[in-house]
């Protein structure tokens, strides 16, 4: 159902924006695109409703198209800005116009977009007197780009922008309709003060020119090729200020078989359909910023500023019998590989005997339950899976092995291998079946290196040290608070939002774009055109989807307030400001009466006494930071804890041991470092000692016995507490040292076994 709901959303935008430009092309293409400005009086005298003037929309309209063509940075799209109105005729770079065309003036050819370009439309647009013929700017901007694209393939694109209010004659209509067509171009008007395309243009507010010039232009769109439009300006702008999104060329990562029996040993007989393989989703890395010179500020030559930071590196190794640092060449310099805490050289390897030999590859291994795989285990990215583009048999052999997947609901596992001698991935392959398309996503499964396993305690149920199961323990919800809880979540469904008419209905943002990113994007174009301005505050558009429904919050507000009550949850206290004594300002001295301080003392120290007596008996060692809570319970003074400490510490570091996790080893050795320090203070010395005897016989001869992590212990040079560091041992300073000696040959014999 939720992808159902997906692709009917990405049908609906791919329609809806398809009319225009700012529909940001999928990928891209040559593109050529002239905007046509109007600067006539009437476009710098009438506000429009929201009390601004029709240049500024005009202005913010092509700024938000230029800026994203910025953003892209594509040397293929290419733009041109015209404005009409003008006093005078100026065709810049364009000479020999076939037409004669007044009050027009070109401000830029086609080119790629520059911020000197957005400051110019910004800023500097020409202020005009007499009215101009929009018809010929358009004829113009046709023109400038016929000159340019010739019979070349370009996506070619007008925008003008336009109140309406100048007169025009329809004379050369079917002329510039003709000229479109014949070049295949695009045109959209986005009109100040115009009516939507569905409604009614006799609007009595309206002057005639404008209701005249409006039907003029819905008859020119009309006529137009391709997906022509007209708009009115705030729908346009509405579109336009949606955060951009760089438009990625769909690269295969994968084209090749996907098989499903054994290729080595069935060979060409084996089942294969010629798939390609693309990413479907990949994390979108930040806008970077670069190294900016400020020395390059001061220089004399101004055209040659590029501000560019150059940067070098240097490598020096310490001079032991010198006691300086001596220069070393990149090229001296070679690769280590740890093995303990030792490095070994790469030199000592073939690095290409670290690679598999593979090749590239994507085969199905088998078939599980969809129950049999946790999603929770999904690494990485989306992969989306389809046959190859005009390959008739392997589209019908792929269809017909999505449909078996979807009516089996199983699931297939494949190995995937990028490159030739690349390391290979397991796949969990899954059919998405909709009535637009067909396809498999593929999702990367981990191996056990991958797999992080945490512990956590049940929440229905508290078991005590002792192991009994206790059903009145404050952690465990009541009825009530359950029925409650339930009662929220249900009334937070999403799925069941009520619309303007309390309807049911499912909300799902058809956008969401990353706050950080546009907020970024939007500083650097402010900033750019608006240098010594403050910076705009994060999109309030772009943050509502972080937040939740204030409908949906307001209407269960009471029911929040119930649960809180319930869970018994306070706001906490904040945290006191520092006194002006703190902060070393003089403070008039305040008479205190002494009887009152002794009494507010001793009060506080009987409270803490009664709080330390009554949890001294729920201290434990636990797993999660057992040498904090070791060290606490040793600390604890209000009861002797030291041997109950000891033990649970003991119990903890064999836990960590029995299994394979390197990270619980790494911590049980910190944990018998520390517990050999505590022993060794708190009289608990013999403890200790017969506990690394043990320890020696589970890691050496258990039958899973644990070489590694007594290898670790010897070159620790962690033995037994001699009577020399503590006064209550019973082992001699020969018996320690022999201990170790005997540890270390008794670990080699185990290692000569094993071999």
């Amino acid at each position: 159902m939720f992808g159902d709901n997906i692709n009917a959303v990405g049908f609906f935008e791919r329609n809806l924006t398809s009319r225009a430009e700012f529909s940001r092309t999928p990928w891209c293409s040559k593109k050529a695109t002239a905007y046509v400005i109007d600067v006539s009086p009437s476009m710098w005298q009438a506000p429009t409703a929201d009390d601004s003037l029709p240049i500024e929309l005009a202005k913010k309209a092509v700024v938000g198209l230029l800026d994203v063509k910025l953003l892209a940075n594509a040397k293929t799209d290419i733009t041109s800005v015209l404005a009409v109105g003008t006093d005078d005729t100026d065709y810049g770079p364009i000479e020999d116009f076939d037409e004669d065309y007044e009050h027009i003036k070109v401000i830029t050819g086609l080119e790629m977009p520059t911020l000197d370009l957005l400051r110019t439309v910004q800023h500097q647009l020409p202020q005009g007197n007499a009215p101009g013929n929009c018809l010929d700017g358009i004829s113009a901007a046709i023109e400038i780009i016929k000159r340019h694209c010739r019979h070349l393939k370009y996506e070619k694109k007008i925008f003008l922008m336009t109140d309406g209010e100048s007169p025009m004659s329809s004379i050369r209509l079917q002329q510039i309709v003709d000229e479109l067509r014949n070049n295949g171009i695009e045109i959209f008007v986005l009109g100040i003060g115009f009516s939507d395309p569905d409604e009614d243009t006799n609007d009595p507010s309206k002057s005639q020119t404008k209701l005249a010039n409006e039907d003029l232009f819905r008859d020119l769109v009309s006529r137009a090729p391709g997906s022509s439009y007209i708009t009115p300006m705030d729908s346009a702008l509405e579109e336009i200020s949606q955060p951009y999104v760089r438009p990625v060329r769909p690269t295969p990562l994968y084209r090749g078989a996907l098989t499903i029996s054994n290729k080595n040993e069935y060979g060409d007989s084996a089942l294969g359909v010629n798939v390609t393989m693309y990413a479907r989703t990949k994390k979108a890395s930040l806008p970077s910023f670069k190294k900016w010179s400020v020395l390059a500020e001061n220089a004399q030559d101004n055209q040659q500023k590029t501000h560019e930071v150059l940067r070098t590196y240097s490598y020096t190794v310490w001079d032991d019998e010198n006691g300086v640092e001596v220069h070393v060449d990149k090229e001296d310099l070679m690769k280590a590989y740890p093995y303990g805490a030792t490095l070994v050289p790469a030199q000592n390897f073939d690095e290409e005997q670290f690679k598999l030999d593979t090749n590239m590859a994507l085969d199905i291994l088998g078939f599980v339950r969809v129950t049999e795989i946790n999603k929770d285990l999904f690494l990485g990215e989306t992969l989306s899976i389809v046959p190859q583009k005009e390959d008739r048999a392997s589209a019908l052999a792929f269809s017909a092995l999505a449909h078996a997947m979807y009516e089996k609901n199983l699931i297939g596992l494949a190995r995937f291998v990028k490159r030739i001698r690349g390391p290979p991935v397991m796949l969990g392959l899954i059919p998405h079946i909709t009535a637009e398309r067909e396809l498999i996503y593929g999702y990367m499964l981990p191996f056990n290196e991958d797999i992080r396993y945490y512990e956590f305690p049940p929440l229905d149920r508290v078991q005590s040290q002792k192991g009994e199961i206790r059903s009145d323990h404050p952690l465990l919800p009541s009825p009530e608070l359950s029925d409650k809880m339930r009662q929220f979540i249900e009334q937070m469904d999403l799925m069941n939002v009520p619309d303007e008419d309390g309807q049911p209905t499912e909300y799902l943002h058809k956008k969401q774009f990353n706050p950080t990113a546009v907020l970024i994007k939007k500083s650097v174009n402010h900033r750019a055109l608006n240098p010594g301005a403050e910076l705009p505050p994060p999109d309030e558009s772009v943050l509502s989807i972080l937040k939740p429904l204030p409908d949906m919050i307001n209407r269960n507000q009471s029911l929040a307030d119930e649960l809180a009550e319930l869970c018994d949850i306070v706001k906490s206290q904040e945290k006191q400001k520092r006194s002006r004594r703190d902060r070393g300002e003089e403070v008039e001295e305040e008479e205190v009466d002494i009887d009152e301080l002794f009494a507010l003392a001793s009060d506080e120290q009987s409270k803490r006494t009664r709080r330390e007596e009554g949890s001294g008996s729920s201290m434990t060692v636990g797993r999660e930071d057992p040498i904090r809570d070791f060290e606490a319970m040793v600390a604890y003074r209000a009861e002797d804890l030291v041997t109950t400490a000891v033990e649970q510490m003991c119990a903890v570091i064999k836990e960590f041991i029995s299994g394979d996790d390197l990270e619980k080893h790494a911590l049980a050795l910190n944990c018998i470092k520390v517990l050999r320090n505590a022993c060794t203070k708190e009289n608990e010395s013999d403890t200790f000692n017969n506990f690394l005897r043990e320890l020696r016989d589970i890691c050496l001869h258990a039958e899973a016995p644990r070489t590694d992590f007594w290898n670790q212990i010897l070159q620790e040079q962690i033995s037994l507490i001699s009577t020399d560091e503590a006064i209550d041992s019973s082992t001699s300073i020969n018996e320690a040292q022999q201990f170790l000696q005997s540890a270390s040959s008794s670990h080699q014999d185990v290692e000569m076994s094993d071999v």
